[in-house]
């Protein structure tokens, strides 16, 4: 696996050139959602100060509610399938991916990020202790692995992710993810969007 990054690949399981497409739920173009798309600078939250797992996911779940992404029940469905199933939700060293079933709640395909003050465990040996929270809701299945397609591309860059951890404001986050389009955009022989 690239970048010492274990576990990230189990993510990635379409590929964008034939895999699921999808857009936010709102009516957007054919094309595949940019993390640029799923993670306004509105959604990203620096220096956030949290007692558990629980709490850290409830804040990365509010961002997405403060933005229209889903409804209150969705955050506490969140929470609820990382106690049922565990701590498979802290996907690579540092690194928590929340979410719940697009049935929950879910009103768009969107993201939501927090950086943690200071890091908390979520239960899994390998990845703990997390920092960084993604808090993710699809409108159904394709619109999820889209998602994830955009997240491992930025997971498997070990270079982005020291940007991504070191980042102090919401614009350097916004940075980072303009980097791991190019990177995208250029495997995939496509140019870019800017």
């Amino acid at each position: 696996m690239d970048g010492g990054r274990p576990g990230v690949a189990r993510i990635m399981t379409a590929d964008s050139s034939g895999g699921p497409q999808a857009t936010s739920g709102k009516g957007a173009s054919d094309r595949p959602l940019s993390l640029r798309e799923l993670l306004p600078s509105e959604r990203i939250r620096l220096d956030v100060r949290v007692g558990s797992w629980r709490e850290a996911i409830r804040e990365a779940g509010k961002l997405l509610l403060q933005s229209g992404a889903v409804t209150p029940e969705y955050i506490e469905a969140m929470v609820k399938v990382a106690e049922e199933l565990g701590p498979y939700i802290a996907i690579a060293p540092g690194i928590a991916l929340p979410h719940a079933s697009s049935e929950a709640g879910a009103k768009q395909t969107a993201l939501s990020l927090i950086k943690l003050a200071e890091p908390v465990d979520f239960g899994n040996a390998d990845n703990d202790p997390v920092r960084l929270v993604f808090g993710l809701a699809a409108v159904d299945h394709a619109a999820h692995i889209v998602a994830l397609q955009a997240l491992a591309e930025l997971f498997l860059s070990k270079d982005l992710m020291q940007q991504l951890f070191s980042a102090t404001s919401a614009r350097s986050v916004i940075d980072v993810f303009r980097q791991a389009e190019k990177i995208l955009d250029k495997r995939h022989g496509h140019g870019p969007e800017d």
